[in-house]
């Protein structure tokens, strides 16, 4: 019973992780391949390249929001 659990959460997180680089306009299909392939790695890789992405479009946000109101 454990390990349909921990295949279905595998499962899960590969649609997760693909839908999330989709989003963020990268190849769903490759980093999909690299997960299967290299799956601790790749997980990892890719949720910092996600984060530093949110990380960067969020300074810019806060830089246009301050620039907006001090003018």
């Amino acid at each position: 019973m454990l390990s349909i659990g921990l295949a279905a959460a595998l499962c899960a997180h590969f649609v997760y992780m693909t839908i999330a680089a989709k989003r963020a306009e990268r190849s769903p299909t490759l980093w999909a391949i690299l997960m299967v392939v290299l799956m601790p790695f790749a997980s990892v890789v890719l949720g910092i390249l996600l984060f530093n992405q949110v990380q960067e479009i969020e300074h810019q946000a806060r830089e246009e929001g301050g620039a907006g109101s001090a003018a």
